[in-house]
């Protein structure tokens, strides 16, 4: 008989498991959208192309996951949680300040060329927008996510929470809600696996509900209520549901839709430059900059599979949802990626926002990934 303490655990060790994400993701997006083409008239109605999209998309992963699985004599639910790691102090100490003063110049230099954050348009001045704000945020995005997960590691509850509200505030100063909400997955992951908190579907709830507020809040201040009725079309009979559930919805399925009408429309293949876009830093585009210029989309994100499909048609969605699931496969289960605690949060809340964009190949998720590589060996105390 399993004790409650032994119950959670294995199901900690089932939800935290790249297959299982994926699953979730996409069921919930699909319920999602079902429920949007609704409310909306702007968004796309042809979800027998999402459907076949899914069905493509689901079958390479779980097919190429298993077989791997199969392969390497590995189960497809590991143990996730990890002996207690120690962490140096010192080292801790010295890597924070050194990710601080980083990000407080890049801060101040964005400041000072560029003049007031984006977040004070909300309040009548005249500031840039926040797509065209400031340099280096390339690397400011992975420093602000690594400084907050670090903090995990420390023991005064003061500190981790002055580190919050510093990592949060400057998310929502530059208005980067995509990886704000990054943020807040990779911190209750790490906290969770870290501090071997069982009850994180209470936690988890807590997370959702947080994530619902940033979206309704931040987006309100964005486009303002009226504004987001008009822009996103919703139905006369659906306005006064709460802003909060139509911001979700519309969020998760604007990008759909635009995905959807990428897959009708697109008549021309970039071969490459739509991935390469992504991957490399903002100072380096390839033209088109734009894949379908002539083409009418709610938002910018066009989900994982876009870019791929862009570039190479089917084929690149076979091909994107393959190499997906090796880096899925392989970052959880080598022990040279799945002991590294800043890696770990970092996949998982990449396959978790599959349905906004493809954060396995962002530039700024790559140099993360990389940060998260020499800092995680670098504080590790040596057994």
């Amino acid at each position: 008989m399993y004790n409650s303490n032994q119950q959670s655990k294995v199901l900690l060790n089932i939800i935290f498991n790249p297959l299982f994400i994926f699953t979730i993701v996409w069921i919930i997006s699909l319920i999602s959208y079902l429920f949007a083409i609704n409310i909306s008239f702007i968004i796309n109605p042809n979800y027998q192309i999402l459907l076949f999209t899914f069905i493509v998309s689901y079958s390479i992963f779980f097919i190429t996951y298993i077989s791997l699985a199969i392969n390497k004599n590995h189960t497809t639910v590991n143990n996730i949680i990890k002996p207690i790691l120690q962490i140096n102090g010192y080292r801790l100490k010295l890597i924070s300040r050194i990710i601080l003063i980083s990000i407080i110049t890049i801060v101040l230099y964005n400041y000072h060329t560029f003049g007031g954050f984006p977040f004070y348009s909300f309040f009548g001045y005249d500031v840039m927008a926040y797509y065209e704000y400031g340099r280096f945020k390339g690397l400011l995005i992975p420093l602000l996510t690594i400084f907050g997960l670090l903090s995990i590691f420390k023991k005064n509850i003061v500190y981790r929470l002055v580190t919050i509200l510093f990592v949060v505030s400057l998310f929502v100063f530059y208005i980067l809600r995509g990886p704000l909400l990054a943020f807040i997955l990779q911190y209750f992951i790490l906290d969770t696996l870290y501090k071997k908190k069982y009850s994180f579907l209470k936690r988890g709830a807590v997370v959702i509900c947080l994530i619902f507020v940033i979206m309704n809040v931040l987006g309100n201040l964005r486009t303002g209520n009226e504004l987001f009725l008009t822009y996103f079309n919703i139905k006369p009979e659906f306005q006064d549901i709460n802003s909060g559930i139509l911001w979700f919805l519309m969020y998760i399925t604007g990008s759909f839709s635009d995905l959807i009408t990428t897959v009708q429309y697109q008549n021309h293949y970039l071969y490459g430059i739509s991935t390469l876009n992504d991957i490399l830093p903002a100072f380096i585009r390839f033209d088109p900059i734009v894949a379908n210029p002539n083409l009418i989309f709610i938002d910018g994100p066009k989900t994982y599979l876009a870019p791929f499909f862009e570039d190479f048609g089917w084929v690149g969605i076979i091909i994107i949802n393959l190499i997906i699931a090796i880096i899925c496969f392989v970052i959880h289960n080598d022990s040279r990626f799945n002991n590294n605690l800043l890696i770990i949060p970092l996949l998982y809340s990449s396959i978790s926002l599959i349905f906004f964009t493809n954060y396995f190949f962002y530039f700024y998720n790559i140099v993360q990934f990389i940060l998260s590589i020499f800092i995680f060996n670098f504080i590790k105390r040596a057994t």
